[in-house]
């Protein structure tokens, strides 16, 4: 039998992907208005259940480039340094590891410091669009960095088609909440707010805000 989380990361699977589809989008940046708020844990099994249909061929990129933590949160010990290949230093191939048919995984093994810098960068732009044409993906999901704590995620305006906000039921404030809305309003359509962590159940909401 399925176990509560994944059934309820597959009901969030299906109605991303039918609002997905209807606007055209393949590019989705999990954030969070801080650390601690479980959004790599939504990434990552997002990104599983997208994997888990046939049809549904998936990236998940880490773009917590100042603090990477899915390389460990999948127990790779090598994963290659995520600047070699956004900067065009090593070829893409080299860069991904496949898990089943469906999911590849952009891991990176070392902390970038000039995160936002590297994200401005025209190279990074190229990088997206190689990966997009190499990989051919239905779905690329970026885990990046809280909003509310540097400007990486702000400096991805249009480089990807919408956000999905990862909120903390236990330890997420309401000004934080709207604090982060309010950076990504007109900048990024939101697709919905996931609370994760509530007192209930490991995650209890994910809906689609009014205007999207």
């Amino acid at each position: 039998a399925q176990s509560p989380v994944t059934r309820t990361f597959d009901m969030l699977r299906t109605r991303l992907l039918q609002l997905l589809s209807k606007k055209g989008w393949t590019r989705i940046a999990i954030t969070s208005p801080t650390h601690g708020c479980g959004k790599s844990f939504v990434a990552i099994n997002l990104a599983l259940a997208l994997a888990r249909l046939p049809s549904c061929r998936t990236v998940l990129m880490d773009l917590e480039l100042r603090d990477p933590q899915l390389a460990s949160l999948f127990g790779v010990a090598d994963a290659p340094p995520m600047i070699e290949f956004l900067m065009g230093e090593q070829p893409m191939e080299s860069h991904f590891r496949r898990i089943g048919r469906n999911l590849a995984l952009a891991l990176n093994g070392a902390p970038v410091a000039r995160a936002s810098e590297l994200i401005q960068d025209p190279e990074f732009a190229n990088a997206l669009g190689a990966l997009a044409e190499f990989l051919q993906p239905d779905i690329i999901i970026l885990d990046t960095p809280p909003v509310l704590t540097s400007d990486e995620v702000i400096s991805l305006t249009g480089q990807v088609d919408a956000v999905l906000l990862v909120v903390d039921g236990t330890r997420s404030t309401a000004q934080q909440i709207r604090a982060a809305e309010d950076l990504l309003e007109g900048r990024f359509p939101l697709l919905g707010v996931v609370m994760n962590r509530a007192q209930d159940r490991a995650l209890t909401r994910a809906a689609p805000r009014r205007g999207h």
